[in-house]
């Protein structure tokens, strides 16, 4: 018998009658753990009660991080900014002839 060492019987712990959520959380945050999350710990929660966050704690290494690049959008915004300064000029420029 190799005690502390032997592997659990797989019903040797269940989860009480209603506690049926079982959620692998950082122990750390409370949060659901993520990729990056050093610690993690499974645990139990009544239906619609456990984490419904994941942890935005730990991510990956700063020389992993992803190269993001001007988002699309910031085009598009810059169009539509000169179309309405465009609009506004010929506006005015009827106005004030």
């Amino acid at each position: 018998m190799q005690g502390w060492k032997e592997k659990p019987p797989e019903d040797a712990w269940q989860a009480p009658a209603g506690v049926d959520e079982a959620v692998m959380i950082d122990p750390t945050t409370g949060w659901i753990a993520g990729e990056w999350c050093p610690a993690r710990k499974l645990e139990y929660f009544k239906p619609g009660l456990g984490p419904r966050t994941e942890c935005m704690e730990h991510g990956p290494p700063y020389d992993q991080q992803p190269e993001w690049g001007e988002p699309d959008w910031a085009d598009k915004v810059e169009d539509e900014a000169d179309n309405l300064g465009k609009r506004i000029e010929k506006a005015l420029g009827r106005i004030f002839r």
